[in-house]
């Protein structure tokens, strides 16, 4: 289970300075610091930066299971508040459009 360094007066706090910067009554800007401490890492489970890596067959949960490290060791600051991006590649675009999509695993 994923322990998110977050809580709900935290989202109470930022909803309140969000919705006073948009109104133009916050008398600073939103400031958003996310900082992730170090982590293990399982080199049998890789964390692939596109989602578009993990194979179809392979179900969201298992994927969402392999990033709980990364979830956990994240503290918000700030403005900050928890988000992920389900990043599927700049090619995803066409894919809505009809096109087919390949997604390329090339490691750094």
């Amino acid at each position: 289970m994923t322990k998110i360094n977050f809580t709900e007066q935290d989202w109470e706090r930022v909803r309140r300075d969000t919705d006073a910067w948009w109104a133009g009554e916050l008398e600073r800007p939103l400031v958003y610091l996310a900082v992730t401490a170090p982590f293990p890492l399982d080199p049998a489970k890789p964390l692939f930066s596109y989602w578009s890596n993990y194979p179809l067959e392979m179900p969201a949960s298992e994927i969402v299971d392999r990033f709980d490290p990364l979830f956990s060791a994240t503290h918000f600051y700030g403005d900050a508040f928890p988000w992920w991006w389900l990043n599927f590649g700049p090619g995803i675009a066409a894919g809505f459009l009809g096109a087919n999509v390949h997604s390329v695993y090339e490691p750094s």
